[in-house]
């Protein structure tokens, strides 16, 4: 299966870039030199760049730096200060994407991962394929060599697990004996105690002698 193209944040992302390089512009004319401004945008492209790789943690650690540069801009233009304010609203928003789009990549790798290990490969090819996740992210690249490899057998039964079930088996076989063996002795029993209420019953007709005819 062919992964997607990785195009991370999709309007939002190609928005943040014509932004930083708007701002960049901007802010190269200021005879000052770099500040806290133009600091925010190289962390913040650097971010992005690392979003593309799929480096979504690291990614959003640089947008928390570029998201406190900016705020500490200080200016008294006021066309810096508007694009000081729209920076900040922006990187705010890619970082909860961010963090957004990372959680739900997570979370579809664990339960793909559990329908891999239960052994549901059909269903585990299919949501991988409808996700469509990055090329580049790793854990992706190893659920789909696990589908792609042979198909683990069921383990074979382990030899105390063979003995286990031989002791088992003996303990019943020794409960029938002996509920066999309780039975006969309590049919003995019942035949005794009716003969001993009835013992005309009981007693052995006495064998009739053989007489012999004359011949």
């Amino acid at each position: 299966m062919a992964f997607a193209t990785h195009s991370v944040g999709g309007t939002l992302g190609r928005s943040l870039w014509l932004f930083l390089i708007t701002a960049g512009v901007i802010l190269a004319q200021v005879p000052r030199g770099p500040d806290s401004l133009v600091l925010a945008s190289a962390q913040a492209a650097h971010a992005q760049a690392l979003f593309e790789r799929c480096s979504y943690r690291e990614a959003e650690q640089w947008l928390r730096r570029a998201l406190d540069s900016a705020r500490r801009f200080r200016s008294s233009d006021a066309v810096e200060r508007d694009t000081a304010g729209s920076l900040v609203a922006r990187l705010e928003i890619r970082l909860a994407e961010t963090d957004k789009r990372r959680r739900q990549l997570d979370r579809e790798a664990a339960e793909i991962s559990r329908l891999v290990s239960n052994g549901w490969h059909e269903i585990a090819r299919r949501r991988l394929t409808q996700l469509g996740p990055p090329a580049c992210d790793a854990q992706f690249q190893q659920l789909q060599e696990r589908l792609d490899g042979p198909i683990p057998e069921a383990p074979a039964t382990h030899h105390s697990d063979r003995r286990i079930a031989a002791k088992i088996g003996k303990a019943v076989l020794y409960l029938g004996l002996l509920g066999g063996i309780g039975y006969a002795g309590y049919v003995g029993y019942q035949t005794y105690k009716e003969r001993a209420q009835n013992p005309s019953q009981s007693q052995t007709p006495k064998p009739r002698p053989v007489v012999l005819s004359p011949r």
